[in-house]
């Protein structure tokens, strides 16, 4: 999935941890590069640095740069939601509690305990 600065990718880290066990074990570290997104085998990507997930505290997420393109990909735990403030586990309980439902208003504020980003905050209001 393209996205993000200068074209910039998150690919999936198959990894069964839940977000804890993830941070725990401090997981990132042992990420293994995938293959360049953008030319295959052609290049190779190595490890440089990662970046926090703003929303799950201690969570980081291992960047690969592409050296040939300059683009980054990202590899994202299987935990964690791609472009959704959330983790996997709290997406599927929305949408565990939506089935059946015609008006998702009334049970997603209670899903929600408390807004996550201004954002949030605001579409809140």
């Amino acid at each position: 999935m393209e996205g993000g600065p200068a074209g910039a990718m998150q690919l999936r880290h198959k990894s069964k941890s839940t977000s804890e066990g993830y941070i725990r074990n401090i997981k990132w570290q042992g990420a293994s590069p995938p293959q360049c997104p953008w030319h295959g085998g052609e290049c190779r990507l190595q490890g440089r640095g990662t970046y926090e997930r703003k929303t799950t505290v201690g969570m980081r997420v291992r960047r690969f740069p592409c050296p040939e393109s300059g683009r980054t990909a990202s590899l994202l735990p299987g935990c964690m939601a791609a472009r959704l403030h959330s983790t996997v586990e709290e997406v599927e309980r929305v949408v565990d509690a939506a089935r059946g439902t015609r008006e998702t208003p009334p049970f997603a504020g209670r899903l929600r305990t408390a807004p996550r980003c201004p954002t949030d905050r605001i579409l809140a209001a």
